[in-house]
C-alpha cells in the first residue's frame, strides 16, 4: 500500500508537470487565444456544462436508489458536486470515501461504490456513443442519428442493470445473511426519465463544448465535432489512467494523439492549447457546481 501511494503521488506530480509543460510550450498560443476571448459565451459554456453535471447527478441518484441507498435529490446533488474536488487528491478512492462518510446509514458503501461503477460505465458508453456520431455526423447523417437513437436503450438498459446482484451471483460467499435482495428497490425513473436524463447529456456536452471552443478559438460547429469527438475519447481513454488523479497529463497527451490523427492540420502548439484551456475550463465547472450545489442545498437535512 505505502508503495502504491507513492506511484499515486510521483504520476500526479509527473501529470502536473505535463500540464506546466503543455502551458509553457503553447503559451504563445494561449496568450492569443485569450486575448481574443468571448467571456460571456465562455461562462455560458461553463453553465451548460454545470446542467449536464446536473443531470449525472440525478442519474447518481436514481443509481443509489436501486441499491437501496435514499439521501434524497438536494443531498445527492451536494454530495455529487463537492465529491468531485476530491478525484483531485492522490488516491482514487477519495471520492467515493468523501460520499460514504456523508452518508450516515448502515449498509450504504457498498451500494455508493456501485453507483459510482454503474454511473461510470453509463457514462463511458455515453461519450462513446456521441463521439462515434459525431465523427459520422457531417459524412452518414443517417448512421450518426441511428446510433444517438439506439443509445437511449443502451442507457436504459445500462441504468436497469444491477452490478450488485450480478457480483453476489458470481462470488456467493459475500452474500450477507441472506439480505442480497435489499440491493435493488426501484428507481425514480422509468424509461422515459431515463431517456430525458440521456438526451439532456448528450445536448449540454455537445452545446458547452461547442461553446467553448467557439468562444476561446473560434472554431465553427463542424470544427468542434472533431474537437469534442475527440475530447470525449481521450476522457474515456484516460480512464483506464484510474491511478492518477483527475487523470491530470495523460487525458491532455491522449487528445493530442487522437485530434492529431483527424488531419485537422492544426500544430501540435494549438492542440496543446486546446488541451490546457480545456483542462482549467473542467476545473472550473467543478468549483462552480461545488459552490451553486452548496448554495442549492444549504438547508437540506
Amino acid at each position: 500500500m505505502k508503495y502504491k501511494n507513492i506511484l499515486r503521488n510521483v504520476l500526479f506530480w509527473i501529470g502536473i508537470c505535463f500540464v506546466l509543460w503543455l502551458i509553457v510550450h503553447s503559451w504563445q498560443d494561449i496568450q492569443e487565444n485569450l486575448r481574443s476571448v468571448n467571456w460571456p459565451l465562455f461562462c455560458l459554456s461553463v453553465v451548460a456544462a454545470v446542467v449536464g453535471n446536473v443531470i449525472a447527478s440525478a442519474i447518481f441518484w436514481n443509481l443509489l436508489l436501486k441499491h437501496n441507498v435514499d439521501v434524497g435529490y438536494q443531498k445527492t446533488i451536494r454530495l455529487f458536486f463537492t465529491a468531485q474536488i476530491a478525484k483531485y487528491i492522490p488516491g482514487k478512492i477519495w471520492m467515493i470515501a468523501h460520499q460514504v462518510s456523508s452518508i450516515q446509514k448502515e449498509g450504504a458503501a457498498v451500494g455508493v461504490v456501485m453507483a459510482n461503477v454503474e454511473l461510470m460505465i453509463i457514462l463511458v458508453a455515453i461519450n462513446l456513443l456521441m463521439s462515434v456520431a459525431l465523427l459520422l455526423f457531417y459524412s452518414n447523417i443517417f448512421f450518426a442519428v441511428t446510433i444517438l437513437l439506439a443509445g437511449v436503450f443502451v442507457v436504459w438498459l445500462l441504468v436497469k442493470f444491477d452490478l450488485l446482484a450480478l457480483a453476489l451471483k458470481m462470488f456467493p460467499r459475500f452474500k450477507n445473511n441472506g439480505e442480497e435482495g435489499k440491493s435493488s428497490t426501484g428507481m425514480a425513473f422509468g424509461f422515459l426519465g431515463v431517456a430525458s436524463c440521456y438526451a439532456g447529456l448528450i445536448i449540454s456536452y455537445i452545446l458547452s463544448y461547442t461553446l467553448m471552443l467557439h468562444s476561446v478559438f473560434g472554431f465553427s460547429i463542424r470544427e468542434s465535432a472533431i474537437y469534442i469527438a475527440s475530447l470525449a475519447l481521450a476522457w474515456v481513454a484516460g480512464l483506464a489512467a484510474f491511478i492518477v488523479p483527475g487523470g491530470i497529463g495523460v487525458r491532455e497527451a491522449l487528445f493530442m494523439a487522437i485530434a492529431g490523427t483527424m488531419g485537422q492540420g492544426v500544430d501540435v502548439g494549438a492542440l496543446a492549447a486546446i488541451a490546457v484551456i480545456s483542462r482549467v475550463w473542467l476545473i472550473a465547472q467543478d468549483f462552480v457546481g461545488i459552490g451553486l450545489a452548496q448554495l442549492w442545498v444549504k438547508k437540506a437535512p
